[in-house]
């Protein structure tokens, strides 16, 4: 009988395998056209894929995202790795519309009592003297933050259409520098090398009762410390830019006009393509009616 048991084992094994095989398949095939479609829908949306036009963000408070569904936008958001998990982004979400209009310059439309205001922050930029915590004896302070935080972003920004929500992204802020507000501020690279733009308002839960930190991975730690190490997000971390997120005011305007008049170009290059002349773009756009230009009903 131990032979015939044997021969049982062996084919429940087998089966349970085959299953596993059939099931992996048929995630992969699901998983890989979600991904297909929802490509295939951004490259004829360019609508919905476009940046919202300041003033048409709906002002009903029931078309922000909830908690929840922020938590999943935000979580998928920091899904890509980094290196050494040294420069991870930091994202701080704001609900307060006033709030929202000091940041954003205090121009009417950049918000509303609909969206939601997420700063972009990220770690190990500034220079070592405005780092307020070392992980290890050591402090090395890298452009990945950016590159970083640029990734989380942009899943950032493809995880709020997917959900059926739109955005805009900002770096020109309303955030005092040494006390005045510049409005170039934005595109100066030294304000995330030092303690500039003063963020620690944010830093904590609008009660004060509770302290927001942020995680640092393993590797930063050196092969001796622990797996990983919470510091203060103040004091640490740097501002970037933020991202508006909302829907549009279906009363006002449609999905299409509703986006930014921009240009989508096909900046793109094949040094070596397969059929050895399709090089990619050769300057110019592509036809007006195709869906990686401006339409004529984007243009007001």
């Amino acid at each position: 009988m131990k032979w015939l048991k044997a021969i049982c084992m062996v084919l429940a094994i087998a089966m349970l395998a085959t299953g596993c095989a059939t099931e992996k398949a048929r995630m992969a095939s699901s998983d890989s056209k979600g991904i297909r479609n929802f490509t295939d829908w951004m490259l004829s949306n360019p609508g919905a894929r476009n940046s919202v036009t300041n003033g048409y963000w709906s002002p009903d408070p029931k078309s922000a995202p909830t908690d929840a569904e922020l938590a999943k936008m935000l979580k998928t958001a920091l899904l890509p790795g980094s290196a050494h998990m040294l420069t991870p982004a930091h994202f701080l979400v704001i609900r307060d519309y006033s709030e929202q209009k000091k940041i954003l310059s205090g121009m009417d439309g950049m918000a509303s009592e609909g969206t939601v205001a997420v700063l972009v922050l990220a770690d190990e930029l500034r220079d070592k003297d405005h780092h307020q915590e070392s992980y290890n004896e050591w402090y090395q302070q890298m452009y990945y933050g950016i590159m970083d935080a640029g990734y989380s972003l942009g899943y950032l920004n493809l995880a709020a259409i997917s959900m059926g929500y739109r955005t805009h992204s900002y770096a020109f802020l309303n955030i005092p520098v040494d006390g005045k507000v510049d409005f170039s501020n934005g595109g100066k690279f030294n304000l995330i090398q030092g303690n500039n733009w003063d963020v620690s308002k944010y830093m904590k839960s609008k009660d004060g009762s509770t302290k927001f930190v942020h995680t640092v991975g393993a590797d930063t730690m050196g092969k001796s410390g622990p797996s990983s190490k919470d510091i203060a997000a103040d004091g640490n971390l740097t501002l970037l830019a933020v991202m508006v997120i909302g829907k549009i005011d279906p009363a006002k305007v449609d999905t299409v006009s509703s986006a930014t008049n921009a240009i989508r170009p096909q900046n793109f290059n094949f040094w070596d393509p397969q059929d050895g002349k399709t090089f990619g773009n050769v300057g110019g756009l592509p036809p007006i009616d195709s869906p990686d230009t401006v339409s004529a009903a984007t243009k007001k």
